[in-house]
């Protein structure tokens, strides 16, 4: 079985690598509303996630954030 951190390259047109990014940038509202909501016990208008707890939602937000970044990083490389 061949290892998760095996990297992937991919060849997207500049608008699909943005509804990713769009796509993850959601996720990442979601999980920090979902943070919140495990500290505050406020939901506000964001979708909450399904999690066991805070460092979850943290973790799991800190995850996205670094795939974003990471996919923002080699655009910016490519120009």
């Amino acid at each position: 079985m061949p290892s998760t951190d095996t990297a992937v390259q991919l060849t997207l047109p500049r608008l699909h690598v943005g509804q990713v990014l769009d796509g993850l940038e959601m996720l990442i509202e979601q999980w920090d509303a979902t943070a919140a909501w495990f500290r505050t016990g406020e939901i506000g208008d964001v979708a909450i996630r399904e999690c066991s707890d805070v460092e979850e939602a943290e973790s799991i937000a800190i995850y996205y954030r670094e795939i974003a970044g990471e996919i923002r990083r080699q655009m910016e490389a490519q120009g």
